[in-house]
């Protein structure tokens, strides 16, 4: 009996100290849980108080941004028209010296250019004047009769020793001049004197005849420009242009057209 009343006690004991157990563990429970629930509480508290301070926070920073662009908008249209009216002031000033810019550019380009060298010019000499002369002696062609005999193999054929000659005349030259420098560059022959009568060269032969070699009235006679002028040969001036003849005459000049005259 007794034994069994132990048994019984200490289930008891077991029962009760279980039940204590399960007491204490509730009530730590339901602590924890209304512990959890205040911070959870506590922590969305918080989290509402931020999330509000953290919108008011970023609607005053964007309000303080959007001003601080409407404001530097401001500023750099500001700027803008500044720099504008400036650029318009500044071209308005420059206008009358942009010729001066492009003069000094074109200047600069001709520097830098190569200099073309100009062509010499050759000095042209003027040209010399000139005459024609002309040496016959057709008139023995008519008067063979009365040639000496060693001269009949001297007359050209149709009697022309020289024929439109182009001479040139220097300044004084005379027509005794024209004729001299005629027979040498011709390479015919020539001889004359001066006579003091005539104050003037007298032409004593040309192609080796000689006056007197036709007949007593045979000799050398001269005009210019169709006239037989009154003085000798080198007493009459030569002109550029002029028509120089040397005839041979067989009856003192009326066989050329002239007659005698000296």
């Amino acid at each position: 009996m007794m034994r069994m009343s132990k048994k019984r006690l200490s289930a008891l004991l077991m029962a009760l100290t279980l039940a204590v157990v399960m007491i204490f563990s509730g009530c730590t429970s339901d602590d924890n849980s209304a512990t959890t629930e205040t911070v959870k509480s506590t922590a969305t508290t918080e989290k509402t108080t931020a999330e509000g301070t953290t919108d008011k926070t970023d609607e005053t920073e964007n309000l303080t941004s959007s001003t601080d662009a409407q404001e530097e908008t401001a500023a750099q249209s500001t700027q803008n028209v500044k720099a504008t009216e400036k650029q318009e002031n500044s071209n308005n000033g420059n206008s009358d010296k942009t010729p001066v810019a492009t003069s000094t550019e074109s200047t600069t380009q001709q520097a830098t250019e190569p200099a073309t060298a100009k062509p010499t010019e050759t000095p042209t000499e003027p040209q010399a004047k000139t005459c024609t002369i002309n040496i016959n002696c057709s008139t023995i062609l008519n008067n063979m009769d009365k040639l000496k005999e060693e001269k009949k193999g001297i007359v050209p054929a149709n009697g022309v020793i020289l024929s439109g000659c182009e001479i040139e005349v220097q300044e004084g030259d005379s027509v005794y001049d024209v004729l001299v420098r005629a027979c040498q560059q011709n390479k015919i022959h020539m001889d004359a004197y001066y006579t003091p009568a005539y104050g003037s060269a007298y032409i004593k032969g040309i192609a080796n005849l000689y006056e007197r070699d036709c007949g007593s009235l045979s000799g050398w006679t001269y005009r210019v420009n169709g006239v037989f002028p009154s003085v000798g040969c080198s007493s009459y001036d030569a002109n550029e242009g002029d028509v120089i003849e040397f005839l041979y005459t067989c009856d003192l000049g009326a066989d050329v057209g002239n007659g005698f005259n000296g």
